[in-house]
């Protein structure tokens, strides 16, 4: 990555050396569907957006764009132009706005990207009133460019996390951050422009956004790239890309390797070819043993070898990735006492957890106490701290909770692990956070969506919570219902469903319906979220929905 300082310069260094290869290829959601892009291209339609932008340096602009290449274009026209671009999850027949909104206020946003439809569409919806809306697919009307240079110490891009709606948290992620993290990606996964890519995963996200299109722009390498829906609905269409384009580089998280197992038929495993497939990342969250194991029984006929398996780990304070296998190992497991774990301790016993790998290029990592932050040897379980030149500069307007979570220069993850032999074990989190495909979904915005879904339901009262049910996480809701009131349970668990399913377009495993005061809670009044979860483990809770809509 010679002769780059900002993000911005990849673009141009990738159309000065191959202006008229193939950069990126975009799956239409039908076999046969193809749009190819070279750089020169990208840079051109960059160049012209960035034109007809008219923001002023460091002005964010909300992307809300549907994935493909014009999505490569808008962002690469916000950083020509010297603009810091928020990335944000197109809404679905105009649902989930509010969150839309509050990321809107939150980044102080007042330009928009998309298409034309897109915007034609959601510019008269009231909670994005103020926005103006600039097409990328508009014609180009916009005489010369020329780009505006930034430091590389100033903010690239924001990445939302998938926190609060009321309250999102916006992570400063800086050009020499993402030049940073990018060096490190390339160096653990080896990528060159011997490497062919096929990425499915959401460009709204660190994980689509930098492993899937600016590593393949920055090690020069084309990548084939899907919309998420296609993946979802057909997850064979991923691994016919990896095979037919003979890819060396793809992943996703737990969830995709245990839904291609189950989804991708024998005929179609028949046709597949996964030789060529060197690296097969794995993060995002936790990395199942069994997942890994059964992903190679399926797929070892089609040529898919164990040791390409690269698990990682990383979260969007740390840009993207923090730790990684090297050396083409594959997966290795630790086998250790789960009771042990519980007393943050490490111990053999009979509970394998795949490593994660050592930290990644410039990266350190330690493991602290998480009360008294105490810096703990190995052998012990901890929070799981950071630091290195991929840390981001942390949150958008948010100088305490920058405070809190990047104290003395190094990053407090949230998330509890143990170090052996220089290699990172993950073993949970401390947020009440629900993992549900990828996704940090938080429990508070769960309830309150849940409980507003049916008047019978008390406010306050509720708690949400994941668990593992084969080999994946599921959503669990428990309810307390007004005591004024003569409950409709069917009635009631369909709402929350189908409020869950609207709001966060996610499924419900089980509802479970108490009465009022059913709950734990401390002696403050709060609900206590894990008795709840472990009395629900113990079946001391009655679901009035087993499998709601799993």
């Amino acid at each position: 990555m010679t002769r780059v300082s900002t993000v911005a310069d990849l673009l141009h260094v990738r159309a000065e050396r191959a202006p008229d290869a193939r950069a990126f290829r975009f799956l239409g959601a039908r076999d046969g569907d193809a749009d190819d892009v070279s750089a020169a291209a990208l840079h051109a339609r960059a160049s012209a957006l960035a034109a007809r932008l008219d923001v002023a340096p460091g002005d964010r602009v909300l992307i809300l764009h549907p994935p493909g290449n014009g999505y490569i274009a808008a962002f690469f026209g916000c950083l020509l132009a010297g603009a810091v671009p928020v990335p944000a999850y197109p809404p679905r027949m105009n649902r989930n706005l509010e969150r839309i909104q509050a990321i809107m206020a939150d980044a102080g946003a007042s330009v928009a990207v998309s298409t034309a439809a897109m915007a034609a569409r959601l510019s008269p919806e009231p909670e994005l009133a103020g926005l103006r809306w600039v097409a990328e697919d508009a014609p180009d009307t916009a005489g010369p460019f020329t780009p505006v240079r930034v430091a590389p110490e100033t903010v690239a891009f924001l990445q939302y996390t998938s926190g609060s709606t009321g309250t999102p948290k916006g992570v400063m992620v800086t050009h020499a951050n993402l030049l940073a993290n990018l060096a490190a990606i390339i160096e653990r996964f080896r990528l060159g422009p011997h490497s062919r890519g096929v990425i499915w995963l959401p460009p709204f996200h660190d994980m689509g956004l930098i492993g899937g299109i600016l590593a393949p722009m920055a090690a020069l390498f084309p990548c084939t790239l899907m919309a998420p829906t296609t993946f979802l609905v057909r997850p064979s269409a991923w691994l016919t890309a990896v095979s037919r384009e003979q890819a060396t580089v793809s992943g996703g998280p737990d969830f995709a390797w245990a839904l291609a197992t189950r989804r991708v038929s024998e005929a179609v495993r028949a046709t597949l070819d996964l030789s060529a497939w060197d690296v097969a990342f794995t993060g995002a969250e936790p990395v199942r043993p069994a997942t890994l194991a059964k992903f190679v029984e399926t797929f070892a006929p089609c040529g898919f070898r164990p040791g390409s398996f690269l698990p990682c780990y990383g979260l969007a304070e740390g840009t993207l990735i923090v730790s990684g296998v090297a050396d083409r190992k594959g997966a290795t497991m630790a086998r250790v006492s789960a009771e042990a774990l519980a007393r943050m301790q490490v111990e053999p016993g009979d509970t394998e957890i795949v490593s994660c790998g050592p930290a990644a290029l410039d990266t350190e990592l330690r493991i602290t106490h998480p009360e008294t932050g105490a810096v703990l040897g190995e052998g012990h379980v901890g929070e799981i701290q950071v630091r290195g030149p991929g840390v981001a500069a942390g949150y958008w307007g948010r100088p305490e909770a920058t405070a809190e979570a990047f104290p003395d220069g190094w990053l407090r993850t949230g998330d509890l692990g143990f170090l052996a032999r220089h290699e990172l074990f993950v073993t949970g989190r401390q947020k009440d956070l629900v993992l549900l495909r990828g996704r940090n979904l938080y429990p508070q915005d769960l309830e309150v969506a849940a409980e507003a879904a049916h008047t019978d339901l008390r406010g306050n009262s509720s708690a949400a919570f994941g668990v593992e049910v084969d080999g994946e996480e599921r959503l669990v809701l428990v309810l307390e219902v007004d005591a004024r009131r003569v409950p409709e349970p069917t009635a009631i668990t369909d709402a929350v469903i189908v409020a869950i399913a609207q709001a966060f377009d996610a499924s419900v495993h089980a509802v479970v319906l108490l009465p009022a005061g059913g709950i734990p809670r401390t002696s403050s009044g709060k609900v206590r979220r894990a008795a709840t979860r472990l009395a629900w483990l113990a079946g001391t809770l009655t679901a009035s929905d087993e499998d709601g809509a799993s």
